[in-house]
Parts: C-alpha cells; sequence; structure tokens
C-alpha cells in the first residue's frame, strides 16, 4: 500500500482478494487499511518473522538484474527498509524476485546509484540468477525442477 508521494509503502497482509481495492492513478489493487472487522492490516516491517522473498514488479529487466520501475523509488526504498531490518536482527535479506514476459528482458536497463537490482529473473522459459544470493536459491531450488539459469 502506498503511504505517500515520498516514496514511502507498506507491505500489507492479505487474507482475501476481497480486502484490495483499486488506487488512483493507475487503479493498481491494493489491500484496504483495515481488515473488514476494523482491525488494522498488519505491515511485513513490524512482523517478528523475516522476509524471505518479495516480488518485484517493473517495466523492463536486463541480465544483470537491473531493474526498470515508474520511477518513483517505492520499491528501490521498501527494499532498502527490509534489508536494514534483516541486517539489524540477523537474518538473510529477502530474495528478490522478477516475474517478467520475455518482451520485457532488455540488453541494459539505465540505473542510478540508489536503484535496486532484483536476485532472480523469471520467465516463461526459465530462471537467471543476478547475484549471488540468486546463485544460491536457485542451486537449492534445482532438485525441484529445472532451476538452471536458461534465460
Amino acid at each position: 500500500m502506498v503511504e505517500d508521494q515520498k516514496a514511502n509503502m507498506q507491505l500489507l497482509h492479505l487474507d482475501s482478494l476481497e480486502g484490495l481495492v483499486p488506487v488512483p492513478p493507475f487503479s493498481i489493487l491494493e489491500p484496504t487499511p483495515t481488515y473488514p472487522n476494523g482491525h488494522t492490516r498488519q505491515d511485513v516491517l513490524t512482523m517478528g518473522k523475516p522476509l524471505e522473498v518479495l516480488l518485484m514488479p517493473g517495466l523492463a529487466f536486463d541480465g544483470q538484474g537491473h531493474r526498470l520501475g515508474r520511477g518513483g523509488g517505492y520499491y528501490d526504498n521498501f527494499v532498502n527498509k527490509c534489508k536494514q531490518r534483516a541486517k539489524a536482527r540477523g537474518w538473510q535479506p529477502p530474495l528478490l524476485v522478477a516475474l517478467a514476459f520475455e518482451a520485457q528482458l532488455v540488453h541494459s536497463v539505465p540505473t542510478a546509484p540508489h536503484d535496486i537490482d532484483v536476485d532472480i529473473l523469471a520467465t516463461a522459459k526459465g530462471f537467471l540468477a543476478c547475484s549471488t544470493l540468486g546463485e544460491e536459491a536457485l542451486s537449492v531450488a534445482a532438485p525441484l525442477g529445472d532451476g538452471g539459469s536458461n534465460l
């Protein structure tokens, strides 16, 4: 859920699709701040457990894991908070995974110093590790299926 226009957002618990409502200006479905019973939804950054995987949106991606977003910095800011929280608690940072169509894969994505790369790109053709963390995750997952870096 987007909190403000300063690139702050929350990742809230969702127990059913009925809890999603379209939010302007792009009509992106986001959870309401409260459950139907009026209780406040739990923010993942306040939970006592580590966030293991985060699916990262993007308009385009390259083989180095660079991600082209919409330019607001919301996910970069959120991932930085997740990484700081993990480090402070001695946890592994979340694995950053992007689901992409082949048409979204490009030779090179322009980046800025604040941009955060994804660890794994996943397409219908397979997976590509873009970091050491991504390589480790795919090596553990390999017995479960293809798991190979075949993009």
